[in-house]
This record gives C-alpha cells, structure tokens and sequence, in this order.
C-alpha cells in the first residue's frame, strides 16, 4: 500500500508497472492527491494477475499514445489494465488524459472476474 498525502501533486516520467499475483493500493485522503503524467506518460500498467485499488485520486495530463499495441501506449491514458487482476477505485477523477486509441482516463481488458 501506498498513502499520498493529500495536497500532494506527483509528476510522472515513466509508469509504475504491477506484474504478477498481488494488490497494488493507491490512497490519499480528505481532498486527495494530484499524479501528473505530463502529457508524456500513462501512470500505472497493470498486468499478470496484479489488483489495483486506487482513492481519492486526481489524474491530470496522462498521456497513452506511442507503440502499435494494445500492451504498450496506444490505450489507457492514465491506467492500462490488460490481464489485470480486480481494478476498484473510489474518489478518483481523470483530467486532460488521452489516449491514441482506446480509454482516456482508463483502459481496462480481460481483467478481473
């Protein structure tokens, strides 16, 4: 588990990627915590099995548009699930994310139950 706290704002040059059977949880509180993808990155690549439970999240400026696949870039400008395991989130809103193809905030494939 992972707790930002509230107020914060975090910049991403590259995504934080979960591979395999486990829970990945992304917290603030009260007003929440800003994750900046700079219009250069997507912010979590979720995949193998992993869970992601993310609240009380703002993502701002996620960006998934390079590569030719649905594993990289193209889909999810924020979050990329593919073959992911649970995906929740509670207090969560996306702002200026995009993605060259499918998801702007969030893409989510072949994942959960």
């Amino acid at each position: 588990s992972v707790f930002i706290p509230p107020g914060v704002r975090l910049a991403f040059s590259s995504n934080v990627e979960c591979n395999g059977d486990m829970h990945l949880s992304v917290r603030s509180s009260g007003e929440g915590a800003t994750l900046d993808g700079k219009k250069s990155s997507i912010m979590f690549y979720i995949r193998g099995g992993c869970s992601l439970y993310l609240e009380a999240l703002h993502f701002v400026d996620g960006r998934g548009q390079y590569g030719n696949n649905i594993l990289h870039g193209v889909n999810g400008g924020a979050v990329l699930a593919f073959g992911a395991g649970d995906v929740a989130m509670r207090d969560v809103s996306f702002t200026g994310c995009e993605a060259s193809q499918n998801g702007g905030g969030m893409y989510v494939y072949n994942s959960g139950d």
